[in-house]
């Protein structure tokens, strides 16, 4: 795309639909994302949020542990369509069936299987077996993947991203491809709806950052988790460079330890923006908390953690959140192009081949 005159933005959303068709484990246009932008010429970075929405009629008790990510009750709108389309709409300046046809002849020619994408489709063939659309698209029919380097297509992905290329996002959010969408998950007891798909839209945001050793690092807001990684910077800033020989022992130790201490509070502190307590940036990035957060580092022992997401039942030793009072499987690839424009984005199914329902 940047060879044929196309800018980051164009760039990018080739390679995040592309990313969809070759990596159908990581992403695809069922899932969602986020982009860090920084235009050529300007100071600021912005963020557009392309995560999904939860159904309207979604509720906890109508989702039992089984079924929170897997089957047909476990899926957000999507969000990375509007996200790709979003971007090249703004600031892209190549035409949009130039940008998603790599993806297409990809999809509709075929593309030869590596090894890791068997193994994955091998692996996690139990998620896909309850699904027969899901089984026909991805497993042979000795009910295992294919062979490393046999050609895979995807025509009916093809089709869909055509119809994209050419009707632009309304046809996968109010269009034919909204409405199939709807129509088989619901026949197979889902509960989106057409109004979900329609009331779904990409948000820009303005960034979160640091400064951590004269540098300026950005990571999105809620409902991104990437402030976990700002934090865990400034906590290591609390460290004299002096103290952390590079492979040294207690460098990695005390980078495993501050982790720790930044999901302890990411676990504690994340999720959706719209339902939650603002997140307290100015405590979280603070030097004060810093310092604060780096004496509970004992660098002769591990502390204990529940591990890396919410369980109602950790163990009785694992590290706790700190006090915020002053008394959270992926892709991620970045472009940068001639004039200077950046752009990272990170694309998720949340999880290996999303909720495992194919339409």
């Amino acid at each position: 795309m940047l060879a044929a005159g196309g800018n980051a933005f164009d760039a990018a959303v080739a390679v995040g639909t592309t990313l969809g068709v070759v990596e159908p484990y990581h992403s695809g246009p069922g899932g969602v994302g986020t982009a860090i932008v920084r235009l050529a010429g300007e100071s600021r970075s912005r963020v557009l949020d392309f995560t999904g929405r939860t159904a309207a009629a979604a509720d906890p008790e109508r989702h039992p542990a089984e079924t929170r990510d897997l089957g047909v009750l476990a899926p957000m709108v999507p969000g990375n369509v509007a996200g790709w389309l979003e971007l090249h709409s703004k600031h892209g300046v190549l035409d949009l069936e130039q940008v998603l046809d790599p993806a297409i002849d990809y999809a509709e020619n075929g593309y030869p299987t590596t090894y890791q994408s068997c193994s994955v489709i091998d692996e996690f063939a139990d998620r896909l077996r309850p699904f027969p659309s899901s089984v026909e698209a991805l497993l042979e029919p000795s009910g295992r993947a294919s062979a490393p380097g046999i050609r895979r297509r995807w025509p009916l992905m093809a089709a869909s991203l055509r119809m994209i290329a050419e009707q632009g996002r309304d046809v996968f959010y109010t269009g034919e491809l909204a409405e199939r969408m709807v129509a088989d998950l619901q026949e197979k007891g889902g509960i989106l709806t057409l109004d979900d798909f329609a009331q779904y839209e990409a948000e820009w945001q303005d960034a979160l950052s640091v400064e951590y050793r004269g540098y300026q690092v950005f990571a999105p807001p809620l409902p991104s988790c990437g402030f976990q990684l700002l934090q865990h910077l400034k906590l290591m800033e609390s460290f004299d460079p002096s103290e952390l020989t590079f492979q040294g022992a207690d460098t990695v130790h005390a980078t495993v330890e501050a982790a720790k201490l930044s999901i302890a509070d990411r676990i504690a502190l994340a999720g959706d923006p719209d339902h939650i307590p603002p997140l307290p940036v100015e405590r979280l990035f603070s030097s004060e908390y810093a310092g604060q957060q780096r004496q509970r580092i004992d660098m002769g022992a591990a502390a204990a953690v529940s591990g890396e997401s919410y369980v109602s039942d950790p163990p009785a030793d694992a590290l706790a959140p700190g006090s915020q009072s002053n008394g959270g499987n992926t892709t991620h690839f970045e472009v940068v192009d001639r004039d200077g424009n950046a752009i990272g984005i990170t694309q998720t199914l949340g999880g290996y081949f999303g909720c495992a329902v194919a339409v």
